[in-house]
């Protein structure tokens, strides 16, 4: 399943943000996803809660937002590679937040 492959690469990249920022406990993640169905976001959102047990973002709340808007051409993480001026593609993560 696509979301759970994303929710694995999104949590690689939670755990070495908070790694590098030493972050012994995140409690809310929010993830814009760039056409995401509602019933694929609960996936994910699932499947990285999931993945988190016994880590720093075990009891961290994941917000997932849908869409592009307020994107801006900043820093970001997700999953695939892609021309910066382009934007990110359908389907990708852009890790927006995260609050510890």
């Amino acid at each position: 399943m696509h979301e759970v492959k994303l929710a694995r690469q999104v949590f690689r990249r939670l755990l070495e943000i908070a790694a590098e920022h030493k972050l012994e406990r995140v409690k809310k993640v929010v993830l814009r996803v760039n056409g995401l169905e509602s019933e694929n976001g609960e996936v994910l959102s699932a499947a990285l809660k999931d993945l988190s047990a016994g880590t720093a973002l075990a009891e961290a709340h994941v917000e997932i937002i849908d869409g592009l808007l307020g994107h801006r051409d900043e820093a970001h993480s997700h999953d695939h590679n892609h021309d910066h001026d382009d934007g990110p593609g359908m389907g990708e993560v852009i890790i927006e937040r995260i609050e510890a």
